[in-house]
């Protein structure tokens, strides 16, 4: 696995091709080990969005939001007291909802 991933979307995402049009999402490292970082663009998000970070089982692990600079939002969650495993990201804006997934190692 690359050392990081990222998603651009272009409008292909069905019931909200309007708000990721042009909109870019990097997360990485990916696989983790002590943290990772999260950059959003201000066009796929204009407001500031709230991030949660999720066990495989459901479990609320972290929750905040980003800071904007040079218009892009930027978060950084410590992940090295997490356990091995599978984790999902949330990124919630304005009722609309973006998730994936990223290893911890």
């Amino acid at each position: 696995m690359s050392p990081e991933a990222t998603l651009s979307f272009d409008g292909g995402v069905t019931g909200i091709d309007e708000y990721l049009n042009n909109g870019e999402l990097k997360v990485y490292p990916n696989p983790s080990t002590a943290y990772i970082d999260l950059s959003l663009s201000q066009l796929l998000f204009p407001d500031q969005p709230l991030i949660s970070l999720y066990d495989m089982q459901g479990k609320l692990l972290q929750q905040e939001s980003p800071v904007l600079i040079e218009g892009q939002w930027q978060i950084r969650f410590t992940t090295s007291h997490f356990d091995n495993g599978i984790y999902v990201y949330q990124i919630n804006n304005n009722n609309k909802v973006v998730s994936g997934k990223f290893i911890k190692r």
